[in-house]
């Protein structure tokens, strides 16, 4: 009794009628995929015109390789850094100036395990900082506006808009809407309290940078 090395099965005639069979192109294809980890069952089973059940039962044959839902938890951070990386919100221009400057950053995990937040991504070694992105806009009058707060709980919320982006620290976020001036310091008259440190916070890249100093002292 004779079994293929490919595909386990039991070759019961000539060899080279085996290898012309469909269980055999299906098993040669499907273990030159399982070699990429960046290919999920399901566009396995799309590609090979099977279930994913069927995908299942042949990968099974090749204890090695990922599991399924590993392989669906890749897949799916690799798209969502793809999807966050090549955007035009205000997460991928975030995550852009990241990579600039030799920040690594990865999403964040929602509830559901394969799927990824769009505002909110984590940096440095465990226990990571969270950022937050989001817009900020300009009226015509010249004075610069949030909409509405953010209401994720970050280490650091970056605005972006027209100016830049704006770095705040957590302790010195912005509380809920509001307008400001950028550049010169101008004082508003007859707002008690109102700050005037915005330009301070303008592309503050050195507050994360150093943050980021403080984590890896600790974690040695």
């Amino acid at each position: 009794m004779k079994f293929c090395r490919v595909c386990r099965a039991e070759i019961k005639r000539n060899y080279l009628g085996h290898k012309q069979g469909v269980r055999h192109q299906h098993a040669r294809k499907l273990l030159r995929w399982l070699k990429d980890e960046n290919i999920s069952f399901a566009d396995m089973s799309r590609r090979l015109r099977v279930s994913r059940e069927r995908v299942r039962q042949l990968a099974a044959l090749f204890p090695k390789s990922l599991t399924g839902r590993e392989r669906q938890r890749k897949v799916a951070l690799r798209r969502t850094r793809e999807t966050l990386t090549r955007g035009r919100g205000p997460i991928s221009r975030v995550t852009r100036e990241f990579e600039a400057r030799g920040i690594a950053w990865h999403p964040v995990r929602r509830r559901n395990p394969y799927e990824f937040s769009e505002r909110v991504v984590e940096i440095g070694p465990s226990p990571h900082l969270r950022c937050c992105a989001q817009r900020y806009g300009r009226k015509p009058t010249g004075y610069y506006y949030i909409a509405k707060a953010a209401k994720s709980l970050c280490d650091f919320y970056l605005f972006v808009g027209p100016a830049g982006i704006l770095v705040f620290p957590h302790e010195a976020r912005p509380r809920g809407q509001t307008m400001f001036l950028l550049g010169r310091r101008r004082k508003a008259a007859g707002v008690p309290g109102a700050r005037h440190d915005w330009g301070d916070y303008l592309n503050a890249w050195h507050l994360i940078e150093a943050r980021l100093r403080l984590l890896k002292q600790k974690t040695k």
